[in-house]
């Protein structure tokens, strides 16, 4: 393994660019041709040092840019090969990113378990509860029924699109409380909502509770619709 300190070496370079007007002046003046030799090799020397450390910022520059942007479509498996001929500054570096993509990669794997765990959660409580519930999945755009939803409005569908009701002009009403309500007000309500679904003879005029359920950025990502044929208290 060949062990470089960058740092020390770039600081070399800087002195000896600084020592070479001294170099010219030694050969003007025809004195010490070993100081000057000697000199003059250092000199080459630092530019060939200055040359490797081109190369290693650009190669690292390159693999760098290529693992942020992997980063950020979401490819958490992706890291920085280090090299195995080289050990310097550099490598160590690549080293703490690809320990950062590890933790990275843990963390999404952890927030993914979280989140399949509160998923089956959620579609345990849709089947067992007797009351017609409705979910609204803002980023999915997708109304979610249960069975008992599904009875009332006489389908046999789970999942309804947000443009499967909001082209409908019999759901011009509800399509705009829908949108105040998650986008706007992101409070309660209560009252009756009248839905059709692109489904025949499923219109039906409903008592419902809406809950806009908000994330800690105050967004709405959720929105429960609890509806029954009765009205609720």
């Amino acid at each position: 393994m060949i062990k470089k300190h960058i740092l020390k070496l770039f600081l070399l370079i800087i002195f000896l660019f600084i020592f070479f007007p001294y170099i010219l002046f030694l050969n003007k003046y025809n004195q010490s041709q070993f100081t000057f030799w000697f000199c003059l090799i250092l000199f080459f020397t630092g530019i060939v040092i200055l040359f490797y450390i081109v190369i290693r910022i650009a190669m690292f520059r390159k693999r760098l840019f290529l693992f942020l942007r992997r980063l950020l479509t979401g490819d958490y498996d992706t890291g920085i090969e280090p090299s195995s001929l080289i050990s310097d500054e550099f490598t160590t570096v690549e080293e703490l990113i690809n320990k950062v993509g590890e933790r990275l990669r843990e963390y999404d794997e952890l927030r993914a378990d979280r989140v399949s765990f509160s998923y089956r959660a959620i579609e345990t409580v849709l089947e067992l509860v007797n009351e017609g519930i409705i979910i609204a999945n803002i980023d999915k755009k997708a109304f979610k029924f249960n069975s008992v939803a599904q009875s009332i409005f006489n389908v046999n569908q789970e999942t309804f699109t947000f443009d499967s009701i909001e082209k409908n002009e019999n759901n011009k009403e509800f399509v705009r409380l829908f949108n105040d309500l998650s986008n706007r007000d992101k409070v309660k309500w209560n009252g009756k909502i009248s839905i059709q679904l692109p489904v025949r003879d499923s219109k039906q005029e409903l008592p419902a509770k809406i809950y806009p359920i908000k994330n800690s950025k105050e967004e709405v990502k959720l929105v429960l619709i609890f509806i029954g044929r009765k009205k609720l208290s």
